[in-house]
C-alpha cells in the first residue's frame, strides 16, 4: 500500500477510506474502495508501504480499471512496513511505474483510462489552503447511527475546515499548470495535530513548511495522483513519495550508489 486518503462520509456506505497501492503479482496499480479503515480490528490494520493479502472483486459501479472492492474480513498484513530508511526497497517497487509528468498521466487517461500514477516533480509546488464548508452534520449523525450499541465506538470524524491543494507546473514543456486538491490522510492529520500545538493559523504555516521541506536538496520528490470516480478526467493529489537522493561514491571510484544523510 502506498497511499491512504482522508476518510469521507457517504450516505450509502457511511465512513470510508480509499487506499491504493501496487499489486506485486502483476506490478500494476490497485485501488481499494470503500475501506472503513477506522473500524478494522487491530489485527487487520496496515500502514503505508506494508504488504497486505486480501480478497477483492471488481467494482461494478466504478469504471476505473484499477478499482476493486475489498473483502475487509480477509485483510492480512504481511511483515513490517518498509521504513523510510529503506529507500532502495521502496524505489524498487514504486519507480518501475513512473510516468514522465502529470500531463503525461492526463493523456494516458484519455487514451486508456489510467486513473492512478506516480511521477517525478522537480519544482516544489505551492501548498495552498482554502476554507471549505464544514456542514456535514447529517452525514455525521448517519455514521453514528451505524455504530454498534455494544462495544467500543470510534470518535466522530472531523471534516477538515480547509481544502489543501498543490499548485505547480509539471515537467511537460507544454504544461499550463495544475491545481489539484490533496486528499492525503497525512496532511489532514498533520493539520489537526499542529492546530493543537500552534493554533489554526500556525498549523497552516507548519503544514506548508513540512510539505515544502519534502523538496529539500537531499530528496527526490514524486507525486502520487488518482482520478475521481464520477469525473475520471479530473485528478487529485494522493501523497508525496520523497526518498533520499542517491549519489555516486566518487571517492572509491565505485559505481555503487549511497544514500545522502537525512536532514529535517
Amino acid at each position: 500500500m502506498t497511499v491512504k486518503a482522508y476518510p469521507q462520509l457517504g450516505r450509502k456506505v457511511g465512513e470510508s477510506v480509499c487506499v491504493a497501492g501496487i499489486d506485486l503479482d502483476c506490478h500494476t496499480w490497485i485501488r481499494l474502495n470503500p475501506c472503513d479503515f477506522r473500524a478494522l480490528p487491530e489485527e487487520r490494520l496496515f500502514d503505508k508501504y506494508q504488504v497486505i493479502e486480501l480478497e477483492v472483486r471488481k467494482t461494478p459501479t466504478d469504471a476505473r480499471p484499477e478499482s476493486f472492492t475489498p473483502w475487509l474480513d480477509t485483510i492480512r498484513p504481511v511483515g513490517r512496513p518498509l521504513p523510510a530508511g529503506e529507500a532502495r526497497s521502496r524505489r524498487a517497487i514504486v519507480l518501475p511505474l513512473l510516468r514522465e509528468s502529470m500531463c503525461t498521466v492526463i493523456r494516458e487517461q484519455r487514451e486508456r483510462g489510467t486513473s492512478l500514477a506516480v511521477f517525478r516533480q522537480i519544482d516544489p509546488p505551492e501548498i495552498v489552503a482554502e476554507p471549505q464548508g464544514a456542514d456535514w452534520e447529517s452525514a455525521k449523525r448517519m455514521t453514528l447511527d451505524q455504530q454498534p450499541l455494544i462495544g467500543t465506538t470510534r470518535s466522530p470524524l472531523e471534516k477538515l475546515p480547509y481544502r489543501f491543494a498543490f499548485r505547480y507546473r509539471c515537467a511537460d514543456p507544454r504544461c499550463n499548470g495544475h491545481d489539484q486538491t490533496t486528499v492525503d490522510w497525512e496532511i489532514g492529520q498533520a493539520f489537526r495535530k499542529f492546530r493543537g500545538a500552534y493554533g489554526e493559523k500556525g498549523a497552516l504555516q507548519r503544514v506548508r513548511e513540512v510539505w515544502s521541506g519534502m523538496w529539500a536538496p537531499d530528496r527526490e520528490p514524486h507525486l502520487y495522483t488518482g482520478s475521481m470516480a464520477r469525473h475520471p478526467e479530473s485528478f487529485l493529489m494522493l501523497g508525496v513519495f520523497w526518498p533520499r537522493r542517491l549519489a555516486t561514491d566518487v571517492e572509491s571510484g565505485s559505481p555503487v550508489q549511497v544514500e545522502l544523510p537525512l536532514q529535517r
